[in-house]
């Protein structure tokens, strides 16, 4: 019986190891994704400023910088919205990694207490043999 729930115990362990393994991973994906829109979008900014220097300089029509102007202010409200979502994401897989982590000591932490109930009985089992065993002689 105690064997089995340490078996439950160890498999439900391994479980919430790869839980957390794949919620690492998937956090380590997330954060990649954060600092490349986050290059992105600097290079988005880079390309915003240059742009208005040609535009200035090739004398474009007012309308024509206007529209252009709207367009990249779109594109870079878009990609920070992104940014933001994975920011948001990596966030939650923060907060659910540190929930898994505290499951996973609170597992341990029975896991433990499981192994100390199970060798008590066990030393008490012994102990009763052994007077049973002692009667016999």
């Amino acid at each position: 019986m105690y064997h089995q729930k340490n078996l439950e115990v160890e498999d439900r362990y391994k479980q919430i190891a790869d839980e957390i393994d794949e919620l690492e991973r998937k956090l380590e994906e997330e954060e990649s994704k954060c600092t490349t829109a986050d290059d992105h979008v600097k290079g988005l900014e880079t390309e915003v400023v240059q742009v208005g220097n040609s535009l200035r300089t090739m004398e474009v029509s007012e309308v024509q910088a206007s529209d252009r102007e709207e367009s990249y202010t779109s594109k870079l409200n878009e990609m920070s919205s992104r940014y933001q979502e994975a920011e948001e994401k990596a966030h939650k897989y923060e907060i659910h990694a540190r929930e898994l982590e505290v499951t996973l000591e609170d597992l341990e932490n029975k896991l433990h207490d499981e192994k100390d109930e199970y060798n008590r009985v066990k030393k008490d089992l012994d102990s009763l043999l052994s007077e049973i065993q002692e009667m016999n002689i």
